[in-house]
């Protein structure tokens, strides 16, 4: 028994070393060559990692390395030390890194410590890096500019790695080979991309100063990158010189067309695509071009050459890269629409000449409705000038008896006026002039009466049927001693209050009331009240309503003055239609007469010692006990309430100087008592330019014979006008005693070199004008600047031409 026992006991012995030997030889002797293939990989390579994954990872021997063992660490470590390494390695590293991790998941030596936690991350992150290389081809080519590639792949971290050298092919023949053809492709293409893209030569800047030092460059590519950032840097700091010459010039010469084809269109180095709508399109070459054509009326009117100089600079520019083909196409147009300009003025004299008559003046008037015939062909003979030499020049029933060949010629100038109203060939101050003289016709067309056949009478003012009345004061109406206003249409014009006339019809026995306020109410004081024909039209009253309901008696006409009645008088039945106007000047110059035209025909004209505090506005009309009648009422602006105040502030404003002052100082036109103080009593009136130029003597550059001198003959054309007060009249004379003072202190006193005359003495005078010359006593050369003056003394006017 115990023989068969140890014969079992040694074939058991004999098999289980038998197995052992057969299937887990590792555990007793692989240790140690596992351990001499990990110690002999030293080098992070694709050959190394093969064997890492065939020889190690990826063998059956794995299933008895002990967790947690020396050998298992170091199994681990290795693995670690190939993940390492990937982002110095290829893409065929990567790979091979991919499967080794992926054999490497679920390796029972890797149970401890979390390692299979970390494998289980390298493969994710590994996995994540194959598939962004994989599709890496497909995104290079999705980056088409400098800055795209920059933002897309050059900044970002995770194509900064050495196998995206030359990824996915070395040559730099397709720009989307790699990222370095792409940056290659950028470089030698610049100059073209520049052309469309002014900002290219920068995003290419600065894509090569981000690409420069990256891994997925090699050394020699990186080395061409490097000359690159100089040669664009230094084409960016000339494009930028040149970007910058070119707004200035923009910038300072958008308004002349001559320095502009000279500095910027004429440049070749300008005729670039890229310069298309620079620096944006309303500040571009293009838009300066279209500013100054369509400002080309009003730039003609200070310069007769602007036509010609802005022609010539379209045509040079029409072909220029710096346009759009569009752009070019449009200033051909440009160009052309000012040669018909040019023709236009050019055949403008030759037609103006020949309008003699009305009809051939309305003719020509829709061809030349353009401002550059303001004032043309001068300041004294235009359209405006001929219009009102032939309304001057107006059929009357004393030029033209016949009734019908008057309306006739009345209706034909009525029709030049209304053709000519609000037209461009108008300086803005003579619009308004236009639109009454054509309100003055079209009132003297509606009055001219064409008698029926066998009338015997072709008087204008018909008979009672003739007119029908817009107004009727009836007393049984409105009541005795009453006024009615209109306030919608019996108004002075806008801007007109104080200073304004009114035109009418009316026929009467007696007591014919005119009333002008500041309110439309016959109630409210402080009106003025006109009455023609009172006293049973014997005598015409001018009065004021200090308050409602009192009156004060200003003025009686005592003389027997026929003007001042109403035509007919007692005992006529009052069937006769007249004439009247009304004017208030300053509102407190009252004035009326008969007759159409404002200012003719004076009857009566009284200045009221204490004037309204308001300017009057409105017109009332009525009567004391009789019936009156009116028509054809008009309210008509003081020509030298509006239009001459307006024209003085714009003249006085550009007077800065003594010669400046002088010519409105002379001005006849300006010599008004309503310009004093205007138009701002402390800062901006004659006088207070008069006060500034004098304060302004003791300026060294004006410390000159030259200045004093003309500083007082200014004081001396001023002294006694209308324009200054009373004072201020006192203070001038002040001046010019104390200017022709300090004249002989400080310069006639000093030797002074001897006068040098820069002209022939031109003969004596023979004229009625006195000829007064002044000229420096310095070594300056004096200046000569022709003037007119005039001094009132009491009421003899004289002139006076100051050289």
């Amino acid at each position: 028994m115990l023989k068969k026992i140890a014969l079992f006991f040694k074939l058991f012995l004999f098999f289980f070393l038998t197995f052992l030997n057969q299937h887990y030889s590792f555990a007793i002797f692989g240790s140690s060559n596992i351990q001499n293939t990990l110690n002999s990989m030293t080098v992070a390579n694709a050959s190394n990692l093969s064997t890492f994954n065939n020889n190690v990872i990826n063998s059956s021997s794995m299933m008895l390395v002990t967790p947690g063992s020396g050998i298992a660490n170091s199994i681990y470590d290795k693995m670690q030390f190939f993940y390492d390494a990937r982002i110095t390695q290829n893409a065929n590293y990567q790979k091979i890194l991919l499967q080794t991790l992926s054999n490497a998941q679920g390796r029972a030596c890797f149970v401890f410590s979390g390692q299979v936690a970390t494998i289980s991350m390298w493969f994710n992150t590994v996995a994540s890096e194959s598939m962004l290389y994989n599709n890496f081809p497909k995104f290079l080519a999705t980056c088409t500019t400098p800055s795209q590639l920059l933002t897309n792949i050059v900044q970002s971290t995770s194509y900064n790695t050495t196998y995206y050298q030359d990824y996915p092919y070395a040559s730099t023949s397709v720009a989307t080979n790699s990222i370095f053809a792409m940056i290659t492709s950028f470089f030698n293409n610049r100059t073209a991309n520049l052309q469309t893209n002014i900002n290219f030569l920068q995003d290419l800047l600065n894509l090569l100063n981000a690409a420069n030092g990256k891994k997925f460059l090699t050394n020699v590519e990186n080395t061409s990158v490097i000359s690159w950032i100089t040669t664009v840097s230094n084409e960016q700091s000339t494009l930028y010189a040149l970007l910058t010459n070119f707004n200035n010039y923009l910038t300072t010469y958008k308004n002349n067309p001559v320095e502009l084809n000279a500095y910027i269109i004429s440049n070749t180095n300008y005729s670039q695509p890229y310069l298309q709508d620079y620096p944006d399109p309303k500040n571009s070459i293009y838009a300066i071009l279209n500013y100054l054509f369509t400002s080309r009326e009003t730039m003609y009117l200070s310069d007769k050459n602007f036509l010609t100089n802005l022609q010539s600079a379209l045509i040079n520019a029409k072909t220029k890269s710096f346009l759009t083909a569009a752009q070019q196409t449009d200033v051909t147009n440009l160009a052309a629409t000012v040669a018909q300009d040019i023709t236009l003025i050019n055949g403008f004299n030759s037609a103006f000449s020949g309008a003699t008559t009305v009809a051939q003046l309305k003719t020509i008037i829709p061809t030349y409705n353009r401002s550059y015939f303001q004032n043309a062909p001068s300041t004294t003979s235009n359209i405006y000038t001929k219009i009102q030499t032939f309304f001057n020049q107006r059929s009357t029933a004393a030029t033209q008896p016949d009734p019908t060949k008057r309306k006739a010629d009345l209706i034909a100038l009525q029709s030049l006026l209304a053709a000519a109203q609000n037209k461009f060939f108008l300086p803005s101050t003579k619009i308004t002039d236009i639109n009454l003289l054509h309100t003055t016709v079209t009132n003297e067309v509606s009055n001219i009466v064409i008698p029926s056949a066998g009338s015997e009478s072709s008087s204008i003012s018909g008979s009672a049927e003739s007119i029908t009345p817009t107004f009727i004061f009836d007393p049984s109406k409105y009541g005795n001693d009453s006024i009615v206003y209109n306030a919608a249409a019996w108004m002075a014009p806008n801007g007109s209050e104080g200073n304004f006339a009114v035109k009418f019809k009316a026929r009467g026995q007696k007591d014919l009331y005119v009333q002008l306020s500041p309110n439309p109410s016959a109630t409210v004081g402080n009106v003025y009240n006109l009455n023609i024909g009172g006293n049973n039209n014997s005598l015409t009253w001018v009065r004021n309503f200090t308050t409602a309901g009192a009156t004060t008696l200003i003025i009686g006409n005592q003389v027997l003055n026929s003007s001042a009645l109403i035509t007919g008088g007692l005992p006529g039945d009052g069937s006769t239609w007249d004439d009247y106007w009304v004017k208030i000047e300053n509102n407190k110059t009252l004035s009326f007469g008969k007759g159409q035209t404002v200012g003719t025909n004076e009857a009566v004209r009284w200045t009221f010692a204490k004037p309204l505090d308001a300017n009057v506005r409105y017109v009332g009309f009525g009567g004391y006990s009789n019936i009156i009648q009116f028509c054809n009422i008009q309210t008509i602006a003081n020509d030298q309430s509006i239009a001459i105040k307006s024209k003085f502030a714009t003249d006085l404003g550009a007077a800065t100087t003594i010669d400046g002052l002088l010519v409105i100082i002379n001005n006849l036109e300006y010599n008004k008592t309503y310009l004093q103080n205007y138009p701002n009593e402390t800062s901006n009136s004659i006088f207070t330019k008069i006060q500034g130029l004098v304060n302004s003597r003791t300026d060294p550059l004006n410390k000159n014979v030259t200045y004093y001198t003309n500083l007082k003959n200014l004081l001396i054309s001023a002294k006694d006008k209308n324009f200054v007060s009373t004072s201020q009249n006192t203070v001038i004379i002040a001046l010019i005693a104390t200017i022709d003072s300090e004249l002989n202190s400080i310069f006639i006193t000093k030797p002074q070199p001897p006068i040098q005359p820069i002209v022939q003495p031109s003969p004596p005078s023979t004229d009625k004008f006195s000829r007064i010359q002044t000229q420096d006593r310095g070594p300056t050369r004096r200046r000569q600047v022709p003037t007119q003056r005039n001094r009132i003394v009491g009421r003899q006017r004289s002139t006076i031409n100051v050289y």
